[in-house]
């Protein structure tokens, strides 16, 4: 594409559909043209004032961009039509995005809040991922496999990198860099892989590859009636069956593997799991492919049962106010949490009820304290501690509030 352009900016690809997309700040559209460059069109004309960066999502008919003027974050369908606001309070030009369709959530930085954040794919729920540390925070790529999300920074001329909840923020490259811009990584995939994308109906999201993200992409949709890409059989509703057949299309060896755990941990609870084996077998099919489907479905859930209760470090730690307290629970059982002040006295008991076995990890799982005590009073800096009673299971570990 040579003409009609003038500060092309970014460019997302949907490869088995035939198409590329991009935004051009100069023209202030957003455009597509089949790869070759042919057909151009224009999708987005209107409303527009330095569009960033665009992700799509092609199982969803959405594309999603960042606007760096109007700092909003926006969506339409993949012609262009319907654009909604999704994001549109606490930006100050919100720059990269990148899309876990599978899990629902979109991630993107902001160059002058200096944060990385995430929120649900409508919008809701925006979660500050990453706030210290950074300086214009500029491309960002997701390794959902992996649990990751990795960034640049253009201020401090670093390439970083971060659980998908923003723990654990590492260094990756800090020499060498001047103003790193724009991010793309290439992880391994629950497949066997291959140098031809698939148009296998059971790669619903159309990745080119069938993995655990296709799996959960129909379990988002489960229970839908009418045309819809996780319909894998095309029996015009989205059910067991349909569950059955992504899973038996994976990579069984590579679904058990230990690399799989972080995906599988941040898609799927045991107790999901389970009611999709229950219903599986239930349904008396007795073919090869669905039960090699239950048996994929079995290694999943496998890897979400913990072979002995822990109690694991929380995070972030120093924190000021709140912090999240992970575990991991062997069997179903009773759990509380107590804090404890440095001169043994209780500061706060969580109550966290009765548990099924799994790992409790992510924040959206882990226990949660917000710094108070009892009555809703902050608490002081200094030193606590933090006990897990589960069954006959307690452990105590320390932790820091520096304000």
């Amino acid at each position: 594409v040579t003409q009609g352009l003038d500060s092309p900016n970014s460019i997302a690809l949907d490869v088995a559909g035939g198409k590329m997309y991009w935004t051009d700040s100069g023209t202030d559209k957003i455009q597509r043209a089949n790869l070759d460059g042919s057909n151009v069109e224009d999708l987005v004309t209107q409303g527009l004032d330095i569009p960033g960066d665009i992700a799509l999502d092609v199982a969803g008919g959405k594309m999603y961009w960042t606007d760096l003027v109007t700092d909003k974050i926006q969506r339409a369908n993949l012609d262009g039509s319907n654009v909604e606001d999704l994001v549109t309070q606490g930006l100050d030009i919100p720059n990269s995005i990148a899309l876990d369709v599978a899990g629902g959530k979109m991630y993107w930085t902001d160059l002058v809040t200096d944060k990385i954040q995430r929120a649900n794919l409508d919008g809701s729920n925006v979660e500050d991922l990453v706030t210290q540390g950074l300086d214009y925070p500029s491309g960002i790529a997701l390794d959902v496999v992996g649990g990751k999300m990795y960034w640049t920074d253009w201020g401090t001329d670093k390439i970083q990198r971060a659980n998908l909840d923003g723990s654990n923020v590492e260094d990756l490259i800090t020499q060498g860099l001047g103003d790193p811009y724009g991010i793309a990584i290439v992880s391994s995939s629950l497949v066997n892989p291959t140098t031809e994308p698939t148009t296998a109906k059971e790669d619903v999201n159309r990745d080119g590859v069938v993995d655990v993200q296709d799996l959960a992409y129909v379990g988002l949709q489960y229970g839908k009636t009418g045309t819809n890409a996780a319909d894998v059989n095309g029996d015009g509703i989205v059910n067991i069956d349909d569950l059955i057949l992504v899973a038996a299309a994976i990579d069984a060896a590579a679904a058990a593997a230990p690399a799989a755990r972080a995906q599988v941990q941040s898609h799927f609870t045991a107790a999901q799991l389970q009611t999709w084996l229950t219903e599986a077998r239930a349904s008396g099919n007795t073919s090869r492919t669905y039960q090699r489907g239950i048996a994929v479905i079995e290694q999943l859930l496998a890897l979400l049962m913990p072979q002995k209760t822990v109690l694991l470090a929380n995070y972030p730690n120093p924190f000021n106010p709140e912090t999240w307290i992970p575990y991991q629970l062997s069997e179903s059982t009773d759990v509380t949490l107590t804090i404890y002040a440095v001169d043994g006295q209780i500061v706060r008991r969580l109550a966290l009820g009765h548990q099924a076995a799994g790992i409790y990890q992510s924040k959206s799982r882990a226990a949660y304290w917000d710094g108070r005590n009892a009555v809703g009073e902050p608490v002081a800096s200094g030193v606590y501690f933090y006990t897990l009673t589960a069954g006959d299971f307690s452990a105590t570990r320390k932790m820091l509030i520096r304000k």
